[in-house]
């Protein structure tokens, strides 16, 4: 898993944890790697900490360019789940509304009649940025009385297709149709004495397996082997090797079974031919056996001249 100043972080899908590929290189604070998204279904951002020389961790989670979750943990542990979706009333106390985050088809994002166009945004779609700084004092319970909802999840709008081409862009992230957890809303907590500087990031470039294979991130993929072949004689192996390589991973099985179709009717048409001349020989008798005789002589001197020549 990725571990980068004794603080390793990895995403789990459903509960498990997912395989990075292909770090890529940073300074040295910064991970980055790849990830494939899996569509609805929930995924979390998982941390432990080892000696880094703080009393705590602060952890703020950015997904798609906008700040989604955060938190100041002092445990080895801590897993961040889901966003900030609404505040509402609950047998009369204020409390948040979470819900998962969840990836999702990138064209199916957003309304129609509206497009993204919020930069930030679009140039940070299909990344999930987790920030670790080290602190070194308390986190203070204070009432909350504000009003701000700039902390709510905000959905993406509709990508517009070129941007979804030119940025090789296969998913985006929502979230849940139901709630995950509610969280008083009366009380939040502030961290003191956060060091001004990241201790470490972890850059998540989230994306389909297919869209991987075509940026080079993963091998392309392999024509499997049935479990048949084993018990085939060789001829039957032969026979299956030839039927293989006809199927081609670069479409090109239309064009060579175009060629062998008019290979075929070549030979066909040749055999016709042939057959026609040889009936009509016959039906002609021995009329003009002589003077074929005598062309073929003529043809036999010229090759030996040509033959003495070379």
């Amino acid at each position: 898993m990725p571990t980068l100043r004794n603080v390793t972080c990895n995403i789990h899908i459903d509960g498990k944890p997912v395989e990075t590929y292909s770090r890529l290189p940073r300074c040295g604070h910064i991970y980055e790697t790849y990830i494939i998204a899996e569509e609805n279904k929930p995924y979390t951002v998982n941390l432990e900490f080892g000696k880094t020389g703080a009393e705590r961790h602060c952890v703020w989670v950015r997904v798609d360019g906008q700040l989604v979750n955060s938190a100041s943990a002092n445990e080895p542990k801590l897993e961040i789940a889901g966003s900030r979706y609404g505040r509402y009333n609950l047998d009369g106390l204020k409390a948040w509304e979470y819900r998962h985050l969840e990836f999702k088809d990138i064209t199916a994002i957003g309304d129609p009649r509206w497009s993204e166009k919020r930069k930030d945004r679009l140039e940070n779609i299909g990344k999930i940025c987790v920030l670790v700084r080290r602190q070194h004092g308390e986190t203070e319970i204070v009432p909350d009385n504000s009003t701000d909802t700039y902390k709510m999840f905000s959905s993406l709008n509709s990508i517009p297709k070129k941007e979804i081409k030119r940025r090789k862009l296969s998913h985006g992230t929502g979230i849940s149709q139901e709630a995950s957890e509610f969280y008083d809303a009366t009380k939040c907590s502030i961290p003191r004495d956060v060091e001004k500087y990241d201790h470490a990031i972890f850059l998540f470039n989230y994306t389909s397996r297919a869209m991987l294979r075509k940026m080079g991130v993963l091998p392309p993929e392999q024509m499997s082997i049935d479990d048949d072949l084993v018990g085939m004689n060789m001829d039957s192996l032969q026979q299956e090797v030839m039927r293989l390589r006809k199927k081609s991973i670069f479409g090109w099985t239309w064009w060579s079974d175009r060629k062998t179709k008019d290979s075929e009717k070549t030979k066909r048409s040749t055999t016709v031919e042939k057959t026609k001349q040889e009936t009509a020989s016959v039906d002609s008798g021995d009329l003009f056996d002589e003077k074929a005789t005598l062309v073929v002589k003529d043809d036999e001197k010229k090759r030996a001249k040509r033959l003495l020549c070379f």
